[in-house]
């Protein structure tokens, strides 16, 4: 994934106040987390809001519950039903195409 981004932060061990100030300093307008809750995750450095637009992927199934810190779900119809969006969701979703349905993989891909 990081080599699909014009930018990664890898903020392993850096605090909220630290990422924030990161993501500020590099102009970042859009943040897509991959962590979510995850163990050593660090959604409260997305509650500053150092990004105009973040979103939610990858590390979290369905909402994050903190409208504050994400404005988008990145998610599929089948994990996220978006009959169910209005009621259960605070943030957007945006949808994988039809026929992509998100699956964690048991093992980390090989390496290029």
């Amino acid at each position: 994934m990081a080599g699909a981004c014009d930018d990664w932060v890898d903020a392993r061990g850096a605090s909220a106040g630290h990422i924030a100030e990161l993501l500020n300093a590099g102009g970042a307008h859009v943040v897509v987390d991959v962590e979510g809750w995850a163990a050593g995750a660090h959604v409260a450095g997305l509650l500053l809001r150092p990004a105009a637009v973040s979103a939610l992927m990858l590390g979290h199934v369905g909402s994050s519950g903190l409208v504050a810190a994400y404005d988008f779900v990145l998610t599929d119809r089948v994990t996220s039903p978006p009959d169910f969006a209005p009621h259960d969701y605070p943030e957007k979703l945006l949808l994988f195409p039809r026929d992509t349905t998100y699956f964690p993989s048991p093992s980390p891909p090989p390496p290029r």
